[in-house]
């Protein structure tokens, strides 16, 4: 399939868009030309075209639905599969976005990605509005944000912890190692 730009090049009057010497003359001689007007038109009706079919609130809920089945269950992956459709589907900045995300978050939360989890609830409180359902969701996303900056925490001290001990065991490789090379004759005898 060919570009706009490469079906624009054959219906403009290459000398003159050459001659242009900044942005807004050549947008100006673009717009001048009829033909690429038209071509520009059906473009961009056929791209709202497309995103309409890949936009659609029916099918991001029903997604979403499926999701919170199989999150019912404790089948997170599967949730996760879901819940990943539901926010491909649903429109932007849209409340199903708000709903998918954050159910999305509460699985990655399951599955222990709390930095994904935190991103998602993020996102997810950005698009909700000012009503009293809204708060009550406002008030679990930010629950489950606790939660995760509490666990990531958690994660960040048992990794520190986990450095410190690997470091105190290499020095005590390093102590055993000079000690067994400075006194070789110690160690070759031993039982």
């Amino acid at each position: 399939m060919l570009s706009l730009a490469n079906l624009a090049s054959n219906i403009i009057d290459r000398e003159a868009f050459a001659a242009c010497t900044n942005d807004f003359s050549r947008i100006t001689c673009l717009l001048s030309c009829s033909e690429f007007v038209s071509l520009l038109k059906k473009s961009s009706a056929l791209l709202d075209e497309q995103t309409t079919c890949l936009k659609c609130v029916k099918s991001s809920t029903e997604f979403r639905e499926k999701g919170n089945e199989a999150y019912a269950s404790n089948n997170n992956q599967i949730a996760l599969s879901f819940y990943n459709q539901a926010i491909r589907y649903a429109p932007s900045y849209s409340r199903e976005l708000s709903l998918a995300l954050g159910n999305r978050s509460a699985t990655l939360f399951n599955l222990k990605y709390y930095h994904l989890a935190s991103q998602d609830v993020h996102r997810a409180l950005d698009l909700l509005s000012s009503n009293e359902e809204d708060d009550v969701r406002r008030q679990r996303l930010e629950q489950r944000l606790q939660q995760c900056l509490r666990h990531k925490a958690e994660d960040e001290q048992i990794i520190n912890d986990d450095n410190t001990q690997l470091e105190h065991e290499l020095e005590q490789l390093k102590l055993n190692q000079t000690f067994n090379t400075n006194y070789s004759s110690l160690t070759s005898h031993a039982d």
